[in-house]
């Protein structure tokens, strides 16, 4: 898994840091939705506590979480339509 996530960044990370400036508080595309998610993403991951034992642990934690959270969100918008 880190394997594939590793080979995303290197191909899609350069393209995201590169990516214009949007107007997030009125994100109107679904690009503009990308980059302004890719933004806070890249906010919170900085803010994260760096070093120690536990910083795989927890950053591995939420990811999972949050991957669950958004496979629900998906999914719940999926059975709508």
């Amino acid at each position: 898994m880190i394997r594939k996530a590793l080979i995303f960044i290197s191909f899609c990370g350069p393209a995201l840091a590169d990516a214009p400036k949007v107007d997030c508080d009125n994100a109107m595309t679904q690009t503009d939705r990308n980059i302004c998610s890719y933004q806070d993403y890249q906010a919170a991951d900085a803010a994260l506590y760096e070093g120690g034992s536990f910083q795989p642990l927890i950053t591995n934690s939420c990811l999972a979480d949050l991957t669950r959270q958004r496979t629900d969100e998906m999914r719940s918008a999926y059975q709508t339509y």
